[in-house]
């Protein structure tokens, strides 16, 4: 396995020091983890991050391979498998909060109006997908589809058109999983309605048992971190 990582403190300033590798997903990356970091670079000065985005299936290959990494991402119930077949007796692995799916539309939007929506409302109405990547997953769609026949109307990696489409009332999107009470990136003319019949999500931290015994104070101020930002 590798040990890339150290974690110790320095006599003369009694401040923690390493390198701490994160893998987060977008999701992740949307709120969450961005601000969490910055809170923990903030107290711990010498402790030096690196941060890269990926997709679940390869955080799950990672976590296997025994590689030097936390892995932070949601996992949809029942639509999260590789996740939700790990080996919790092998791994490190741990739920940091509840989200919910929320879906995004103008106010001159038909749906304006109501307070929630669920997949059947939705089923009615072109849908805006942002993918980060051509390999990233389409959770929203694939749930959806489930349901019924969705009307994917756009499918985009650049936000600036994805954002247009919802501005003008083209279309309804989907926000990256919501996991701290300040996630929702407000804007002017927007409103944010939860979607009432998506599946539960989790917010979650995992890595391999041994990287996180080696690295266990590093660990434990990210997730401090984390938690300072759920609570806002």
């Amino acid at each position: 396995k590798q040990q890339m990582n150290s974690c110790h403190t320095s006599d003369d300033h009694d401040e923690l020091q390493g390198h701490l590798i994160i893998y987060a997903s977008p999701s992740a990356l949307h709120s969450l983890i961005p601000r969490a970091v910055q809170h923990l670079m903030q107290k711990h000065e010498r402790v030096k991050i690196t941060l890269m985005e990926k997709e679940n299936q390869d955080m799950v290959r990672s976590i296997m391979q025994g590689e030097a990494c936390v892995c932070i991402t949601s996992v949809v119930e029942g639509m999260d498998r590789d996740f939700e077949m790990l080996d919790r007796k092998k791994v490190f692995y741990k739920t940091l909060t509840e989200a919910k799916m929320y879906i995004s539309v103008s106010e001159s939007h038909a749906l304006a109006q109501q307070k929630s929506v669920t997949a059947h409302t939705l089923l009615k109405y072109p849908i805006g997908i942002y993918l980060v990547n051509n390999h990233a997953r389409q959770v929203a769609v694939e749930w959806l589809s489930r349901k019924g026949k969705p009307n994917i109307h756009l499918t985009t990696n650049n936000l600036r058109v994805y954002r247009k489409a919802i501005d003008t009332g083209k279309v309804v999107g989907f926000l990256p999983k919501v996991m701290s009470k300040d996630a929702i990136d407000t804007r002017e003319g927007i409103l944010y309605l939860p979607v009432r019949d998506f599946p539960l999500i989790e917010a979650v931290c995992t890595m391999d048992w041994t990287y996180y015994r080696e690295n266990q104070g590093l660990i434990q101020v990210l997730l401090e971190s984390i938690e300072e930002v759920l609570e806002g």
